[in-house]
């Protein structure tokens, strides 16, 4: 077995191609290779944490027109995408859904929302109504049934907020409005008073991605991740060729170093290579795509089943021979 070492450089990619999407061209093929990893790794962490398609935020607001009744109404806003500080992120969200059109109907009170961060770094957001009549409102942030574990799992709300589905209203209703009862809801459920107004995130708050994902459609066609769906741990198909902890602050570098024997290989089908693509993927194993372009550099190797060189075989037959004929001389006797 033989190993070949491939660095690649971002910037020396075709200049047509996305800094984050490209495809690397040999000079000379790499043949019979049986697999390949990822052995240095290095980037600028300047990754938006808010991207789409996971960048709304749904709520939904109720008010009691009398005989016991709770009439809900379902909101959305959409978070331009970026990178957020955790206090311009929770002012981008409390603005927009103060300003949300068609929350006051008649002469219901509108909820004023508002939030804070307390010392163990948990963001807490307060709905706030003028009174605590029975007509003012209920709120909770709200996903249809059909929201799957992974979407919320990538949402601004638990992804970076660190909301739990839990505190989290599955609405019964689609879009359309609909009857609800207190008892459906995480906040407000025994009073209207402003304290039991708030929703307190169980975690404290991230502001960068975990990791970042080096990818090929070419070199790791076979590779597989875990995920939980519907509580049920399953594997998925992907192509991701390592994944990278991004255990530094923003603006730093992010580093990725492993030697021969911790290296993650991934099988070849004992290929030629004489071309690749390759990917950042952030988080989500979406492309980084419109985000705030950063020059990265790999290490790739290349594990082949060449046959050796004709002289180094003629090199290993005389060498066997010197050592038979050593092992098998005779003993001249007397």
């Amino acid at each position: 077995m033989t190993l070949h070492y491939v660095y690649v450089d971002s910037r020396n990619r075709p200049r047509d191609e996305s800094i984050n999407d490209f495809m690397v061209h040999l000079h000379t093929p790499i043949k019979n290779v049986v697999k390949c990893g990822v052995a240095n790794f290095s980037k600028g962490n300047n990754s938006y944490n808010v991207v789409k398609p996971f960048n709304t935020i749904t709520w939904t607001e109720a008010h009691s027109p009398g005989g016991g009744q709770y009439v809900s109404r379902f909101f959305a806003i959409e978070i331009p995408e970026g990178y957020y500080g955790i206090n311009q992120l929770l002012t981008e969200i409390t603005n927009r859904m103060n300003s949300a059109i068609g929350r006051q109907v008649n002469q219901e009170s509108k909820t004023t929302y508002s939030f804070t961060i307390d010392d163990d770094y948990r963001v807490e957001i307060t709905g706030t109504a003028s009174t605590a009549a029975a007509s003012n409102r209920w709120w909770g942030f709200s996903i249809e049934r059909v929201f799957d574990d992974v979407r919320f799992n990538n949402s601004i709300l638990h992804q970076i907020l660190n909301f739990d589905r839990v505190q989290v209203l599955e609405r019964m209703e689609a879009i359309v409005p609909g009857i609800t009862t207190p008892s459906k809801w995480r906040q407000s459920q025994s009073s209207l008073a402003p304290a039991l107004r708030s929703l307190k995130a169980m975690y404290s708050y991230t502001e960068n991605q975990a990791v970042i994902h080096l990818a090929s459609n070419t070199l790791a066609k076979h590779s597989q991740r875990m995920m939980m769906r519907d509580g049920q741990s399953t594997t998925m198909m992907t192509n991701v060729l390592e994944q990278i902890p991004v255990v530094v602050n923003r603006w730093s570098y992010i580093h990725l170093n492993r030697n021969d024997g911790d290296i993650s290989w991934h099988n070849i089908d004992n290929q030629n290579i004489n071309h690749f693509d390759l990917k950042i993927l952030n988080e989500h194993y979406n492309l980084l795509e419109g985000q705030a372009e950063s020059h990265w550099k790999a290490c790739l190797v290349f594990e082949t089943n060449d046959e050796p060189h004709h002289e180094i075989k003629e090199m290993y037959k005389e060498y066997n021979a010197d050592a038979y004929r050593i092992a098998h001389r005779t003993t001249s006797r007397v």
